[in-house]
């Protein structure tokens, strides 16, 4: 489960980086940011 999220985010991350232009983009690299400091908080 938790491989799953962390394959999510990553794949999220791509689609940011992808369009760096787009407000939509920098709400997701936010979420990928805060969704990386969940799983290392957990662990």
């Amino acid at each position: 489960m938790t491989l799953l999220l962390i394959v999510l985010l990553e794949e999220m991350r791509t689609y940011s980086v992808l369009q760096v232009s787009s407000p939509e983009a920098m709400a997701v690299d936010t979420l990928t940011i805060f969704g990386q400091n969940l799983l290392q908080t957990g662990n």
